[in-house]
């Protein structure tokens, strides 16, 4: 599911205020500069959140922005940095702490 699909399920929601969403990113994403790549484009867009490493291969984004944000942000993840290879992009909910306020990258 993309993000756009996953927002439009939530009306309630509006247009203009920060949305958390999460992203299970699969494939060579590991090894490849993704995490970091994934921070700088974070922080041209100006989405708060975290990217770290997965035990199981894949790496995982959560962040918080517009919801206009989060679509640019998501379409640049299934993209990836010129090493990787997204082969699969899962949307999946998150929590961020409120207190949360720039973009870091966890181990």
């Amino acid at each position: 599911m993309m993000f756009s699909m996953w927002y439009s399920g939530n009306s309630a929601l509006e247009s203009d205020a920060p949305v958390e969403c999460g992203w299970i990113v699969r494939g060579t994403v590991q090894g490849v500069g993704f995490r970091w790549w994934a921070h700088r484009e974070a922080k041209r867009l100006g989405i708060v959140g975290l990217v770290r490493n997965r035990s199981d291969g894949g790496v995982e984004v959560m962040a918080r922005a517009t919801a206009d944000e989060l679509e640019r942000f998501e379409k640049s993840i299934r993209r990836g940095p010129p090493m990787s290879v997204v082969e699969r992009l899962e949307v999946v909910t998150c929590t961020l702490p409120a207190e949360s306020d720039g973009f870091t990258i966890e181990r």
